[in-house]
């Protein structure tokens, strides 16, 4: 089943289960079918994607250079 949902909020700290690291997310889920009910708890995996870790490092500078010499 897949849910649309907004990201309200997350742990900076990760949690060790398994010998493996996770992030607590709180989001909001959109319940157009009604499945949900108060008080209900999940786990869900979110997908997204490999990008370039050049891109993560040097985002902020092209986005500044954009606006500033493009504007």
């Amino acid at each position: 089943v897949t849910l649309s949902y907004t990201v309200s909020k997350i742990r900076p700290v990760p949690e060790v289960r398994d010998q493996s690291g996770f992030f607590i997310v709180e989001a909001r889920v959109k319940n157009t079918e009604g499945w949900l009910r108060p008080g209900m708890e999940a786990a869900a995996s979110i997908r997204v994607g490999e990008g370039n870790i050049t891109w993560v490092f040097f985002r902020k500078l092209v986005n500044w250079v954009r606006f500033h010499l493009f504007v």
